[in-house]
């Protein structure tokens, strides 16, 4: 598993810095990133999305949501939505939170997603792109809604938008970071499922009826559901090579009391908090911070009680570049 997602790595680097476009994407990703768009996607179809509508490495700062599930109130999703909500935040071009749901996917839960997205402080204000989608067909609707709306935007997210994506490899889910510079890496059995937070984090289960709750209930159908050996991969990013960029959540997390926000702080300060538990000293550099979090997020799976060690495997995949999008060892 490891060592095939470091070849396709390595691959996807050579085509990036062959292509012109691509080339100028990396050049810009070395200097930071100002997406235009916070993409909210579910677990199953967050790589698929990038895809289907053609966003290119800094186009979208990422959040998720759970498949079927309604996107909780801010203070019930803190890791999974508010936290890359109050990122993207300060980013100075907003031009829509775009939300993908599946074609047949009932009305009321998208009703209500849309409902508490924009009641978040964070995305208040921001046009809101609800996208219906055929992933077997490619097939993409707008999803007619009352909330805040920008038509020229969803005509032009639909237009770009490419045929049918890659299908997903759904015996794999990789934990990635918000940050619109990564991608969620390719398996030679198609796209992962992916979940995209500040840092690639997973919190603990909690009990209550939040994001958690969710997440424990697709954890117990994935688990059951294709094959029996199942892996949850953390992907960390940052700086490998000289051109390279931290994760901004990494870095935060080495000064939480520098960071501002009703619900970006609490985030940044879970970080610090649960990986300095695996930390005998202060870390060095945001790259060491985030091993420590690899650490902490094996941990915070083992809480959930549909979680099963038999079937699951957690791993830990080196260190992407942020720029190249290369997968390195990091230990």
């Amino acid at each position: 598993m490891i060592n095939e997602l470091v070849e396709i790595s390595k691959a996807t680097r050579v085509e990036r810095k062959n292509n012109p476009i691509l080339r100028e994407r990396m050049n810009v990703a070395a200097n930071g990133q100002q997406p235009r768009f916070l993409l909210i996607s579910s677990i199953k179809r967050s790589a698929q999305d990038l895809q289907l509508l053609d966003l290119k490495q800094g186009d979208a700062f990422s959040g998720t949501r759970v498949p079927g599930r309604t996107i909780p109130q801010a203070d019930k999703t803190p890791i999974f939505f508010s936290g890359p909500a109050a990122y993207n935040e300060h980013f100075p071009e907003k031009n829509a939170v775009v939300i993908t749901f599946e074609h047949d996917e009932d009305d009321a839960v998208i009703e209500a997603s849309l409902k508490n997205v924009s009641e978040n402080p964070d995305t208040k204000g921001i046009p809101l792109v609800a996208l219906k989608v055929n992933y077997n067909t490619g097939e993409i609707e707008a999803y007619s809604h009352s909330y805040f709306r920008n038509q020229a935007v969803e005509d032009h997210l639909i237009t770009r938008a490419r045929t049918i994506p890659t299908e997903v490899n759904d015996d794999v889910i990789v934990l990635v970071c918000s940050d619109s510079r990564v991608h969620p890496p390719l398996t030679y059995a198609g796209l992962p499922y992916a979940i995209q937070t500040l840092g690639g984090h997973i919190p603990a289960y909690t009990g209550q009826d939040d994001e958690t709750a969710q997440f424990n209930a697709f954890l117990e159908t994935w688990q059951a559901t294709g094959s029996e050996k199942k892996y949850v991969v953390f992907v960390p990013h940052g700086k490998t090579e000289e051109e390279g960029q931290h994760c901004g959540a990494g870095k935060a997390s080495l000064n939480p009391s520098d960071v501002h926000g009703t619900y970006l702080r609490p985030v940044i300060e879970t970080l610090n908090q649960e990986a300095s538990s695996f930390e005998s000293a202060p870390p060095e550099s945001p790259e060491r911070r985030l091993v420590a979090l690899g650490e902490a997020i094996k941990k915070n799976l083992s809480t959930y009680p549909a979680y099963d060690e038999t079937k699951i495997e957690v791993l830990r995949l080196g260190m992407i570049d942020t720029v190249t999008g290369e997968i390195k060892d990091f230990d």
